[in-house]
């Protein structure tokens, strides 16, 4: 499931580079990955 991570990588480096707020980007990646956690639970 290693797909998932590398999109919330890339969001996430889309995001940096766009120079977003530390905090939202950071919100953002915790809400990506717990969703990347809760899909290989469920897989």
């Amino acid at each position: 499931m290693k797909p998932n991570i590398s999109s919330t990588e890339e969001r996430l480096s889309r995001q940096s580079l766009r120079g977003s707020c530390p905090k939202q980007s950071f919100a953002s990646f915790r809400r990506d990955w717990e969703q990347a956690i809760f899909q290989l639970l469920v897989q």
